[in-house]
């Protein structure tokens, strides 16, 4: 995934954008592609991006009237590509979705099962710098939960509250902070046990439209396939905006923590296309202003800090 997605950076000198704000189209309300699909060519999976409508079309499986069909829905069910999902996650990797009369006009069933990814983009961090004291001047709260654009693989946001941000696309030379030392992606890839009730899949893949929306990409709405950091590596708590899974595995929020279910931490990688095993232990203190914590630094492109050992 990481050589994926280099090489769209080599044909579009840019790294591949979380995702493109909904709109409205000649068919009804349409929900982009996540920047999963947008690598899928580099993976060897042409046919699947190839059998991709980006033209009124929605890449939600949203079983409403107001949305557009979901074209690719046959590219949908037929996907099932290990390299979207870690070997040691003990989670499901489908998930079935009902669909919408228009996308039942085209052929599909009333319900079809998709591939959900145990990878996250990182699209920064909510805080200044390094510290966990005060929000980046970027950052906002939003219905989404705590946006902002320092990372990497920014959403490009349909709408967003002035004077904040449309969103950014980024390339190498925007990654000041290095490629080295600066997160590409990271693992979701066991349950979040921050419910008291049961374990829950707090992924931000675990939607409607699996892996290949971006749900709305609106700051007012909710996002996914997509982190902004806020929370600790395998954080354990239970703020609702940490957790996924919500009105029947529908929706999600933007602030789900990076977890997996290898010992001790979570498999980053870096914008040079190293992977790196990043303890749950790493310098994270949500509740104190510290100068160099080592995870925000991570997920932010452009803060000027050294990052400490990792």
């Amino acid at each position: 995934m990481a050589l994926a997605a280099h090489i769209y950076h080599d044909v579009n000198q840019a790294l591949p954008p979380a995702g493109f704000g909904e709109n409205s189209t000649a068919e009804g309300w349409g929900r982009k592609a996540s920047w999963l699909v947008r690598i899928m060519p580099a993976l060897e999976l042409s046919a699947a991006a190839d059998s991709s409508f980006f033209i009124n079309s929605s890449f939600d499986m949203m079983n409403a009237s107001w949305a557009a069909p979901a074209r690719h829905w046959q590219a949908a069910a037929q996907l099932r590509a290990p390299v979207f999902n870690c070997p040691s996650s003990p989670l499901p990797t489908t998930r079935k979705y009902a669909t919408n009369g228009p996308t039942q006009a085209l052929g599909a069933p009333a319900e079809i099962e998709v591939q959900i990814t145990d990878y996250a983009s990182n699209g920064g961090c909510a805080f200044v710098g390094g510290t966990v004291g005060d929000w980046n001047p970027r950052a906002f709260w939003d219905y989404s939960g705590i946006n902002c654009d320092n990372g990497v693989i920014p959403m490009i946001l349909r709408d967003y509250p002035p004077p904040q941000f449309q969103g950014s696309i980024v390339g190498f030379q925007d990654i000041t902070d290095g490629t080295s030392n600066t997160a590409m992606f990271g693992e979701q890839s066991d349950f979040h046990e921050g419910n008291p009730d049961n374990e829950k899949d707090s992924r931000a893949s675990h939607v409607t439209g699996g892996l290949w929306s971006c749900s709305t990409g609106t700051s007012s709405s909710t996002i996914s396939n997509h982190v902004v950091t806020y929370f600790a590596i395998n954080y354990p708590g239970n703020s609702w905006w940490s957790q996924g899974g919500w009105w029947g595995n529908s929706a999600t929020w933007i602030n789900t923590a990076y977890r997996s279910a290898h010992p001790g931490g979570v498999q980053f990688v870096f914008c040079d296309g190293s992977v790196h095993f990043i303890s749950e232990t790493v310098d994270h203190k949500p509740d104190e202003f510290v100068d160099n914590n080592v995870l925000e630094n991570l997920a932010n492109r452009h803060d000027g800090f050294v990052v400490d050992q990792f």
